[in-house]
């Protein structure tokens, strides 16, 4: 089988057009929405990690400056689970945050996501819950992260919650 044909997709959306419903959707983002996330990538550099491991205690790791960003945010359903069979002991395990971004907005932040990094979500003045992303968008081929199937235009993340004495940051 040779080189299969290039796909010649939307021959009537313009980069211009696309450009514009980026735009207006970060606008809405942005200014309406208002869902930001503070990102804390891990400084590789600065970080002790042990040798034989590769693994660092929450004291010992160090974040670059966190940048804020703006996205569309969502969280799975929290789910009621149990210590012991009996279910004498109960807790709730809240659900994993999913994220999505305009991938200009990352590029304009010099942001690019890496699992282990961290987001911390401000639910209220008093409430901040920091995830650790599990899943970095890194390999979005599918259809659905594209505009009209011409070319990807954002980056979705999963992360997942982390007990907040996990992670050595102000606030």
């Amino acid at each position: 089988m040779g080189n299969p044909r290039p796909i010649k997709r939307n021959k009537y959306i313009s980069e211009r057009e696309l450009e514009l419903y980026t735009n207006i959707g970060r606008d809405f983002l942005e200014n309406d929405l208002g869902q930001e996330v503070y990102y804390y990538k891990i400084d590789l550099e600065s970080t002790q990690i042990d040798d034989l491991y590769g693994e660092s205690y929450a004291s010992d790791i160090v974040f670059e400056n966190p940048v804020v960003l703006y996205g569309r945010i969502s969280f799975a359903d929290a789910e009621q689970k149990s210590y012991d069979e009996q279910n004498k002991v109960q807790y709730v395990e809240i659900g994993n945050m999913m994220a999505h971004f305009y991938d200009n907005h990352l590029k304009e932040q010099n942001v690019t996501f890496s699992k282990g990094d961290y987001i911390a979500y401000r639910f209220s003045e008093e409430n901040v819950k920091f995830y650790q992303i599990t899943h970095d968008g890194r390999d979005n081929e599918s259809l659905i992260y594209t505009f009209a199937g011409k070319r990807p235009f954002f980056t979705s993340i999963i992360a997942a919650p982390v007990d907040r004495d996990k992670i050595n940051v102000a606030d």
